[in-house]
């Protein structure tokens, strides 16, 4: 028990820091699940019930219910961690038990890219809110989400200029369609030019990487004009 645990603490701080850590386990000759959809770079742990081990295979020796040749990963009895699959179908069987059909199959999809749709944005301090939009590309059947934070460094002042929490935006499994994020514009009373602040996108799920379009600024337009009070000049004498 020492040994797994250990085994799991390991793999917990070398694996992708976005990366799903999935089970596979193996009881009453068979694997547990024996089909697995993953993102590449993720993670398949093999907590397995002696004497099975997990083999890769072609797709033929793993039809004919056989152990031989090996063709790719191979964990020891008792299970291991996988972390190196490649995109596409990968066959394995259990080398002790594959005459009987103990086997599984693993589907490594692409992962997803998530983005701004554009950069930049540029609105009237009256608009009241607005949305900005995050789009999905290669999206897989796992859902993914994506974080969207402000960025220090702005002009424009929270809680003054605007207000916004961060959200969490989800994209179901399998959907190309846009999700979108509300800011409130606060219309002050005060002229004191346009002033911006800047949206950033954290902490993807799904193994998805974040695309070139990371941060989007947000200009708010000044909509007060500067009154000049113009004393009039007193008469000479």
């Amino acid at each position: 028990m020492k040994k797994i645990l250990f085994s799991i603490f390991v793999l917990l701080f070398t694996s992708p820091v976005f990366a799903t850590i999935w089970t596979v386990s193996s009881s009453g000759g068979n694997f547990f699940p024996d089909s697995l959809s993953i993102v590449q770079g993720d993670t398949v742990l093999f907590l397995l019930q002696s004497p099975d081990n997990a083999q890769e295979v072609d797709s033929a020796t793993w039809s004919a219910n056989n152990s031989l040749p090996v063709t790719g990963f191979q964990t020891p009895v008792g299970g291991g961690a996988v972390n190196t699959l490649s995109m596409g179908t990968h066959y394995y069987v259990s080398s002790a038990n594959a005459s009987v059909g103990v086997k599984g199959r693993i589907f490594v999809l692409a992962a997803p890219t998530v983005q701004f749709v554009v950069t930049s944005s540029s609105v009237s301090e009256g608009v009241g809110s607005f949305g900005v939009a995050v789009s999905i590309t290669n999206p897989n059947s796992n859902p993914t989400s994506v974080d969207i934070n402000v960025l220090g460094g702005g002009t424009a002042t929270s809680g003054v200029d605007y207000t916004y929490s961060p959200v969490t935006v989800t994209f179901p499994g399998g959907s190309t369609f846009t999700q979108a994020v509300t800011v409130n514009i606060i219309d002050d009373q005060i002229a004191e030019g346009n002033e911006s602040f800047i949206l950033k996108l954290a902490s993807p799920t799904n193994n998805a990487t974040v695309g070139a379009n990371a941060q989007h600024t947000v200009t708010i337009i000044d909509n007060d004009t500067l009154q000049l009070n113009i004393a009039p000049a007193a008469a000479s004498a």
